[in-house]
C-alpha cells in the first residue's frame, strides 16, 4: 500500500484491490467510541450556548437558500454588512434561478466604497440608514455588528418593523457572563462595545415575538488566527470564550376563539 490516501483512476468498484476490514475494523470502532464518548461529555455541559456545534462561516447562506425555495425568492437586510462580505456567498449557495434581493445597512464612507465596488450589480444595494421606502426583509443578518451599537434594543426593535421570518446573529458577543460595556483596541482605534448576558438577548428577542430556534458556538479569527476571545485580562465571570450563532423566527400569530 502506497503512502498516499487516494491511488488509481478506476471505471467501477469491482476493479478496485480490497483490503483490510475498513469500517468494521477493531480501530475504527476503538476510534469512534473515543470521539462519541467526549460528544456526549460536550452535549451534558449546562452551557446556554452549547460547545457544539461550531461554525467559522455565517449561516446566512443556508437560511437564505431554505427562504428562496419556499418563496422563489429572497430579500435580506444585512445590518453592519460591511461591503458587502456575505453577499457573493449567498448568491453563490441558490441554486437553479436566482431572485435575490441584498440590502447592506453600513457607515456612509463604507457605503460609498461598497457602490463603487459593485457598480452595475443589481442584486445590492447600500444604505446609510434603515431603508424607509422598504416595507419587509424576508431576513434581518447582524453579523459581528449588535455588540457595537450602544441602544441596542433600539436598533433591534426598528429591524422588526420589516416584519422579517428570520433574526440571523453571526458571531454576537453573547454567552453565559454578565452584560457589559468595554473597549476594544483595533489597529490604533479604542471602540466602545458590549458583551451580551445570552439571556437578555432571547428574552428581548421573545418581546418582540421571535423565537429561538437554532443556537450555536461562532469560531472568530483573531489576529489572523481562529481562536478564543483573548481576556486573560479580565476577571474569569466576564470571559466569553467564544461569541455564538443565534436564529430566530417569527411567531405565528394565534388566533383566539370565541
Amino acid at each position: 500500500m502506497g503512502d498516499h490516501i487516494w491511488e488509481g483512476v478506476y471505471s467501477s468498484f469491482n476493479e478496485i484491490p480490497k483490503a483490510g476490514s475498513g469500517f468494521t475494523g477493531t480501530a475504527w470502532i476503538k476510534n469512534s467510541l473515543k470521539k462519541i464518548s467526549k460528544l456526549r461529555y460536550i452535549a451534558q455541559e449546562k452551557k446556554s450556548i452549547p460547545s457544539m456545534p461550531e461554525y467559522h462561516e455565517s449561516l446566512l447562506p443556508v437560511v437564505a437558500c431554505m427562504v428562496h425555495n419556499d418563496r422563489g425568492r429572497v430579500k435580506i437586510l444585512d445590518f453592519g454588512g460591511g461591503i458587502g462580505f456575505i453577499y457573493f456567498h449567498v448568491f453563490q449557495a441558490l441554486a437553479g434561478k436566482k431572485s435575490l434581493e441584498y440590502h447592506v445597512v453600513e457607515l456612509k464612507a463604507v457605503c460609498d466604497a461598497g457602490r463603487e465596488f459593485f457598480d452595475g450589480d443589481p442584486g445590492i444595494f447600500f444604505h446609510d440608514d434603515l431603508p424607509q421606502d422598504i416595507r419587509f426583509f424576508d431576513i434581518v443578518h447582524l453579523g459581528s455588528s449588535l455588540h457595537y451599537i450602544e441602544k441596542w434594543k433600539r436598533t433591534i426593535s426598528s429591524l422588526s418593523r420589516y416584519q422579517p421570518k428570520y433574526f440571523l446573529f453571526t458571531d454576537l458577543a453573547a454567552g453565559d457572563i454578565p452584560t457589559y460595556a468595554t473597549r476594544q483596541n483595533y489597529y490604533g482605534s479604542m471602540i466602545p462595545m458590549w458583551f451580551f448576558n445570552v439571556a437578555e438577548i432571547i428574552d428581548f428577542m421573545d418581546e418582540l415575538r421571535f423565537k429561538l430556534i437554532f443556537k450555536s458556538t461562532f469560531i472568530p479569527k483573531i489576529l489572523g488566527r481562529e481562536q478564543s476571545y483573548p481576556q486573560d485580562n479580565f476577571e474569569k465571570k466576564y470571559r466569553l470564550g467564544k461569541p455564538c450563532i443565534l436564529l430566530f423566527a417569527k411567531r405565528k400569530k394565534t388566533c383566539s376563539r370565541a
